[in-house]
């Protein structure tokens, strides 16, 4: 490993300072990484696990994430989300933790603890939000539609500007 530069401007350079009892937490963390995967065909064990993470979060200080959600059930996001998808009792367990670190994470942002772009991207991600603009047509309801015939006379009485005579043009 690089050595580093306690001093540099650049933070890429810089040793990376530990944060009191990281390596704590990483351990209870790490923990989770031991157990056996959670099942989808038992709840009960999933709201158990989801729990026990979000207590070693309040526990040590940590920003929970979905990413820490699957570490603690030992499933990837992917497998995760399937879950939610199937509307299966586990999913919505994991569905209502997400929301809870969903609110946890826009409450950091309107406080000012967390960058709005790591918000947004979280969101965007993780919670189905998305930008985009929606434009909805609709018919128009009046029924004052004109007839062809009444279209030709209304621009056959119109006064339409002289077309200008272009012959005497050189190309």
């Amino acid at each position: 490993m690089a050595k580093g530069n306690k001093i540099s401007n650049f933070p890429s350079n810089q040793v990376p300072k530990t944060i009191d009892g990281q390596a704590a937490a990483l351990s209870a963390l790490d923990s989770f990484r031991q157990l056996k995967p959670c099942e989808k065909n038992n709840p009960e064990a999933v709201k158990t696990r989801i729990n026990d993470y979000f207590g070693i979060c309040q526990e040590y200080g940590l920003r929970p994430t979905v990413e820490g959600l699957c570490l603690a059930l030992g499933r990837s996001r992917q497998a995760v989300w399937m879950w939610e998808q199937e509307g299966t009792k586990s999913g919505e367990l994991v569905s209502n933790a997400k929301l809870a670190i969903n609110a946890l994470l826009a409450d950091l942002a309107v406080s000012g603890k967390l960058n709005p772009v790591c918000l947004v991207w979280w969101q965007k991600n993780h919670y189905g939000y998305k930008d985009q603009t929606d434009i909805y047509l609709s018919p128009i309801q009046d029924n004052s539609y004109k007839t062809i015939e009444e279209l030709a006379e209304q621009y056959s009485n119109s006064e339409l500007p002289p077309i200008p005579d272009l012959s005497g043009l050189e190309d």
